[in-house]
């Protein structure tokens, strides 16, 4: 689920003309992949592939693996998706805060600006 986010990710960055890039992911066995492109002969191999595949297109790339603590709003992000029907891009506008605005599962989750 990580790559096949990793890759969707990837692929709006390039879309939207960015070419400089820093993936972050939780996922350690992805990471390791990554930063030493490694691709195994499975699916989750051909994901890799393709993330890599993309990552020749940047300028500059990096990837980064941070603690599952550190990745909370990703992580919530990522849970809340389930509930869209269509592809949800949150580009346009940079928050303060971010896990302001978007709280654990129990709770009501928000993306975007607050309604003042």
């Amino acid at each position: 689920m990580e790559a096949l986010a990793a890759r969707k990710a990837l692929s709006i960055a390039m879309e939207a003309g960015l070419r400089q890039v820093i993936l972050e992911t939780d996922n350690l066995t992805l990471f390791q992949c990554l930063a030493k492109k490694r691709v195994e002969c499975s699916a989750f191999g051909g994901i890799v592939k393709d993330i890599l595949r993309l990552a020749k297109n940047c300028n500059y790339i990096a990837f980064s693996h941070v603690k599952r603590e550190g990745n909370k709003v990703a992580r919530n992000l990522a849970k809340m998706s389930g509930n869209f029907e269509d592809l949800q891009v949150w580009m346009e506008e940079v928050l303060d805060s971010p896990s302001q605005r978007i709280r654990g599962p129990s709770s009501n989750m928000k993306i975007g600006p607050l309604e003042n």
